[in-house]
């Protein structure tokens, strides 16, 4: 698993893989700058938890990617 739960969250350069669930919390920013594979997991981004101002979730190259299939398998919120 992979959770993380921070003020703010930038993923660069190597590609990251988990075997399970991926968390990632955010009171400002989330950069997704390279690959994230959750395998069969959920994925879960959350960010600009503090309301203020206008920091979000960005996605640069790479691909979020799971073999999930429910309804629940990424999840994007800002």
């Amino acid at each position: 698993n992979l959770s993380i739960i921070t003020n703010a969250v930038t993923l660069n350069t190597a590609p990251v893989t988990t075997t399970g669930t991926v968390n990632v919390t955010a009171e400002n920013a989330v950069n997704l700058n390279t690959g994230l594979d959750a395998g069969a997991s959920t994925v879960a981004i959350v960010a600009n938890q503090d309301n203020v101002g206008t920091q979000g979730f960005s996605q640069g190259t790479g691909s979020i990617v799971t073999t999930n299939n429910t309804a629940d398998a990424v999840s994007i919120n800002v």
